[in-house]
């Protein structure tokens, strides 16, 4: 099992981009005009907001609340979520604290993604990564992985956040995965953002975001699980 010590590393391998997001067409969301714009601030109180209610309410309740119809968990394989709320004997624990570490967001604003630290009721500590739409319904998250460390989990004193470099728009640029993975590639939708999520099949599973940064896609973080 990687340690939460290497996953906070590779956090750490990021600056804060330069430059403002680029405007989006307006749209109504709940009969009111809305405008995409980049604000990690916003993306941070959603995920704080759900992960409240995943401590007070349970996971069901909270992914109900707060997932995309097609949201997607990376446990030991790729599962729809509502199978996976389905199946008893793969509820994750409550968290009796969590905390967001950092926060991603791609240029037009319309995903990103949130890095919490947290720990359950034994003292152990988790890493989670949960990536997020922002939709006409407000922000849904699509895809979550967590990840159990060896030793506790250590709150930051703030949140970094980030966002992908505006400008020029980046290639999206696919690689077939080997033999027997299963690989899923997701962009936001001017393809400042990604998420890879891949499938190994023998239990273990990763999850990687990344920003364009001027020039290329550079991964800010992973979050890899071991198979069995």
């Amino acid at each position: 099992m990687r340690t939460l010590a290497a996953f906070a590393l590779a956090l750490s391998l990021t600056a804060c981009a330069q430059g403002g997001p680029r405007p989006e067409p307006v749209i109504e969301r709940g009969g009111k005009p809305y405008q995409f714009t980049a604000d990690p601030g916003a993306l941070v109180a959603v995920d704080i907001a759900m992960q409240r209610s995943m401590r007070d309410d349970g996971f069901v309740k909270a992914a109900k609340n707060y997932a995309a119809k097609d949201a997607q968990i990376l446990t030991t394989r790729r599962v729809p979520y509502a199978e996976f709320i389905a199946d008893s004997t793969q509820q994750p624990p409550r968290f009796v604290r969590s905390t967001p570490m950092r926060a991603l967001i791609s240029c037009d604003g319309r995903m990103g993604a949130v890095i919490t630290i947290a720990a359950d009721a034994d003292g152990a500590g988790w890493g989670m990564i949960t990536v997020w739409a922002n939709t006409r319904d407000g922000w849904r998250w699509i895809m979550q992985k967590s990840v159990k460390g060896e030793g506790p989990a250590e709150a930051p004193e703030s949140v970094a956040t980030k966002t992908a470099k505006c400008g020029v728009r980046p290639p999206a640029r696919l690689s077939a995965p080997d033999i027997g993975v299963d690989k899923q590639v997701g962009l936001s939708p001017d393809q400042s953002l990604s998420f890879t999520s891949v499938d190994y099949k023998n239990g273990a599973t990763d999850l990687a975001i990344a920003l364009w940064d001027g020039q290329a896609m550079a991964t800010e973080s992973v979050l890899y699980s071991d198979g069995k």
